[in-house]
């Protein structure tokens, strides 16, 4: 944890940008997906791409 964030983790981790979240979990997922290349995206991997797609679109809205 960075030295000026709160003790509270819990906080800390509402600090984060929601896409940071997203992003994680998505990066989870493509592990999981790697070994199997022409397999197409499961859709909730799909989903949190394009959200993340739409933050970046929206500077300022949701801490991207």
């Amino acid at each position: 944890m960075p030295a000026d964030t709160p003790r509270n983790p819990r906080r800390w981790v509402q600090v984060r940008p929601p896409d940071l979240a997203a992003l994680m979990m998505a990066r989870a997922m493509a592990e999981l997906y790697r070994d199997e290349p022409d397999s197409p995206l499961p859709a909730p991997l799909v989903t949190l791409l394009w959200q993340m797609e739409r933050w970046r679109k929206e500077p300022g809205k949701h801490g991207g």
